[in-house]
């Protein structure tokens, strides 16, 4: 083989090592149908592609190489939803492990006629779903049969064999599927499927019993990449029902959704971007649903820290949400170690990062010392870094900074909660980040420590 036709083979190698494709084939799709490709982040969609090129009946999205192995949505009629027309919206839910994806499905019926042409990961998924859709079935079937049929007739005992029978069975599918496929983004997916035994018989309150006390035994909360699907997000959604009352008040049911929280985040604690990540998408679903209440324990309890105040709540989310990207910060006088006066935006650099915590702030601690960490990996070699502590005593502030050099503009603010640079930025816990621009306006607002290392990614 030539110099030259090495080179270019290797040149085509690297221009298709830049993305992915995800070809899918649609039987019955309109003509007007724009179809469109969003990936999953921790209950959020996000738009990947929104133009897909078209022949036919063929669709293909590009996937950028730096994706995110996780779960796409595909949304077959995005315009023409329930909204506008009263038809329901098509989706597809699609695993992405970085390898090419080829399907084909019916428009009419995108879920039930879903075939795998190429992708092992989809092939394990949908198969698996196939099968599991039969057995919860059969499941919830046999459930009624017990409730309902005469304790006496023979009939009624083989069925509360075959209830637990059937619970075993899929048991002991998920096991197979995930001793057969192990390390596949599918079985992982798979393995959080697990549901507690349920003996028979078993009374409705003797059911929903175990499952508030065991349905979220078998799910592994450290597994960072299950943020990008739809696993950790819908078993949380799941679980609270088990505790929701649709006959009971608003109070009633925020004091059953604090007995749930009790028992969710001890489970969600063990990874820290995990934990970050779930409680952002809990507050934001409490507030959808305005339980000030437990908007309230929230703070107080789990994300550090906002005060008693259900006013004061409403009016940081408020004005958090407000915030997005382009929005251009307030001005902030702060002080440095040597309490020399330091303006904020007198300090800002092409890229900035702003980071609020406190000293009082367990989480606040460990991102320190992660920033730390990926500063000397040269993470954040774009980007300057500015911390600004809200700690009420500055005595606290100095005791720490003297046990922990910082590598990076450390400075106080001070006054917590209640204090001009929380109000100022709408601060609800701690910590919260701000990447900023050189005109002092917001890029992006990363809860987590991947985020923020995918926003500085972006940057290069």
């Amino acid at each position: 083989m030539s110099k030259l036709t090495l080179f270019f083979l290797c040149l085509f190698c690297s221009c298709c090592g830049n993305e992915f494709r995800l070809h899918i084939h649609v039987k019955n799709l309109p003509e007007k149908s724009n179809p469109l490709l969003l990936r999953i982040y921790n209950g959020n969609t996000y738009v990947l592609d929104s133009l897909p090129s078209r022949q036919k009946d063929l669709l293909s999205f590009q996937i950028p190489a730096s994706t995110h192995t996780g779960m796409f949505r595909l949304i077959l009629n995005p315009s023409s939803g329930s909204l506008h027309t009263g038809e329901p919206t098509k989706t597809l839910d699609i695993l992405f492990n970085k390898a090419a994806i080829d399907l084909s499905v019916d428009y009419n019926d995108p879920s039930n006629s879903i075939q795998v042409l190429q992708s092992p990961e989809n092939k394990i998924y949908f198969d698996f779903q196939k099968k599991d859709q039969y057995l919860l079935h059969r499941i919830a079937s046999l459930e009624q049969i017990i409730g309902q049929y005469p304790v006496r007739d023979e009939f009624y005992h083989s069925s509360l064999q075959a209830y637990e029978n059937c619970q075993l069975e899929r048991e002991k599918y998920i096991d197979s599927l995930v001793c057969l496929y192990p390390g596949t983004l599918a079985a992982r997916i798979i393995l959080q499927q697990k549901q507690p035994f349920i003996p028979a018989p078993s009374t409705k309150q003797e059911r929903d019993s175990i499952y508030k006390n065991h349905y979220l035994d078998h799910i592994d909360f450290k597994d960072t990449t299950l943020l990008y699907t739809n696993v950790y997000t819908d078993r949380l959604f799941q679980y609270l029902r088990f505790f929701l009352d649709p006959h009971s008040s608003l109070p009633e049911n925020e004091t059953l959704v604090i007995q749930a929280l009790e028992k969710i985040i001890p489970q969600i604690s063990e990874n820290e971007q995990v934990r970050s990540a779930l409680l952002k998408f809990l507050t934001a679903g409490f507030k959808s649903m305005k339980m000030n209440g437990v908007l309230v324990y929230l703070s107080n309890s789990y994300t550090g820290q906002c005060g008693g105040s259900i006013n004061l709540i409403e009016e940081r989310l408020h004005g958090y949400e407000k915030m997005i990207p382009g929005y251009k910060i307030p001005p902030l006088l702060v002080t440095d170690i040597q309490d020399q006066p330091i303006d904020i935006e007198s300090e800002l650099s092409p890229y900035t990062l702003l980071l609020f915590w406190q000293t009082s702030c367990t989480h606040c601690k460990t991102l320190l010392s992660a920033l730390s960490s990926l500063r000397k990996e040269g993470v954040f070699t774009p980007v300057k870094v500015i911390g600004i502590s809200i700690d009420e005593e500055k005595e606290n502030w100095i005791e720490f900074s003297r046990n922990f050099p910082m590598d990076w503009i450390n400075t106080f603010a001070g006054g917590g909660f209640y204090g001009p640079a929380a109000s100022r930025f709408n601060l609800f816990a701690t910590p919260s980040l701000f990447l900023l621009d050189e005109n002092h306006r917001i890029l992006s607002k990363p809860t987590t420590l991947e985020e923020l290392k995918r926003d500085i990614e972006d940057l290069k």
